[in-house]
């Protein structure tokens, strides 16, 4: 005659170290689905900035072009930020291939420093460009923003 040990409840039995216990089916879907939501946070930032980025330049290709001081630039301050959000997808993508980044690694450091500067750089140019009239002055500063944030965010990590 085996001795089975007798169930308590639906995580506990009787003659089972507590470290041995498994969670229920619903705690472990409840845990996968909280794990998702920042995930689907960034997904959703990334499509918004991929949206501004492409339908920024193509406004800025239909339109006819201008040739005075503001929306100048508010060319260079969206083309500041379309580099800088350039550089912030090759760090990322670069990081996922490698592992991740240390803390104190130098590379990131200076992509951070380039990042930050492009950023302020974009958001001056994009105030410059709000003044008048065009087809990037909006986008300059909602990307110029955008990258500015991310770049905040990534010095906090």
């Amino acid at each position: 005659m085996s001795f089975e040990p007798k169930s308590i409840g639906s995580n506990l039995r009787l003659g089972v170290d507590a470290s041995e216990m498994t969670s229920s089916r619903r705690a472990e879907a409840t845990r996968a689905r909280l794990a998702r939501r920042p995930k689907v946070a960034q997904n959703l930032v990334c499509i918004a900035f991929a949206l501004i980025l492409v339908s920024g330049w193509f406004d800025w290709a239909r339109q006819r072009r201008r040739r005075d001081a503001c929306s100048l630039s508010a060319l260079m301050g969206y083309s500041f930020a379309t580099v800088s959000l350039l550089i912030a997808v090759a760090s990322v993508i670069y990081a996922g291939r490698i592992g991740g980044f240390a803390h104190d690694y130098p590379l990131l450091r200076r992509l951070i420093r380039l990042g930050l500067a492009l950023s302020f750089g974009a958001l001056a140019f994009a105030l410059m460009g709000v003044c008048r009239p065009s087809a990037l002055r909006w986008y300059a500063l909602g990307l110029s923003l955008g990258t500015l944030f991310f770049w905040v965010a990534a010095t906090m990590i």
